[in-house]
């Protein structure tokens, strides 16, 4: 749940400061009234989320299990229906979306068996989650194609690494030091969850969504070296951090 919440937020912010950056190009705006659309946006979207998946939740608990193209359906009208009343609302479609599904998927799961929501319908979206996350790859490949290949820019890129590792392992490092008082964390937790922050999709996204405007390409290009280096470099390399902190782990 935590890691969808947080990516909704993300997108949230991120569309909503590319909005007022383009918008807003007359007024200056203060801080306040910055906090104020993103506090709304957000707001907005997570009502619209949990009414419209309460309203799911609740037709699914009438629809037999067997009956997954039915549930199915039901789904896709939910979240067709909520985003495009989001929309009409200017509030955050992307956190309603992500509001209704943990709604739904927790919602339809907790109840006994098989939960009110069918298996199909948990593989359904799987499925078009994957799917989306390799056309997002392709359009990243495809993009790359025709940006200069220019050291300044893969450059600046590793330059991002940097930044985002530091910025991953503060996000860990205070809230873990702050709770230890309180509760004791296993050693080296922080370093093992620093370094296992993987990026994908959301960036890729956000990146490709960007106007037209003389930086884009080495935004793109530094986005596509993160991720890279995130998921080959680390991710491969993770296993071996843990073996080397934590010598007696059997995973």
């Amino acid at each position: 749940m935590s890691p969808v919440l947080n990516d909704g937020i993300a997108v949230v912010l991120a569309l909503t400061l590319l909005d007022l950056a383009g918008g807003q190009a007359d007024h200056q705006l203060s801080y306040f009234e910055v906090i104020y659309v993103f506090l709304a946006d957000v707001g907005g979207g997570i009502f619209i989320g949990l009414v419209m998946g309460y309203i799911g939740y609740r037709l699914l608990k009438y629809v037999d299990n067997d009956e997954f193209h039915v549930e199915i359906l039901i789904t896709i009208t939910i979240v067709l229906f909520g985003t495009t009343m989001a929309d009409l609302m200017h509030v955050s479609s992307k956190q309603a979306a992500v509001i209704m599904g943990l709604v739904i998927g927790n919602e339809g799961r907790s109840t006994e068996v098989t939960g009110i929501a069918g298996d199909y319908v948990f593989k359904f979206w799987n499925l078009i989650q994957d799917s989306f996350a390799t056309m997002l790859f392709v359009l990243i490949g495809l993009e790359m194609l025709v940006i200069p290949l220019r050291f300044d820019y893969f450059a600046a890129g590793f330059f991002a690494v940097n930044l985002v590792l530091l910025g991953r392992w503060m996000s860990v490092f205070i809230p873990i030091k702050i709770l230890s008082v309180k509760k004791n964390f296993e050693p080296h937790t922080i370093s093992i969850m620093s370094w296992g922050t993987l990026r994908g999709g959301i960036p890729i996204a956000l990146s490709l969504t960007l106007p037209e405007f003389s930086g884009k390409d080495v935004i793109i290009t530094m986005t596509y070296v993160v991720v890279v280096w995130t998921i080959i470099y680390q991710g491969l390399t993770l296993p071996l951090l843990i073996k080397s902190l934590v010598p007696n782990n059997k995973n």
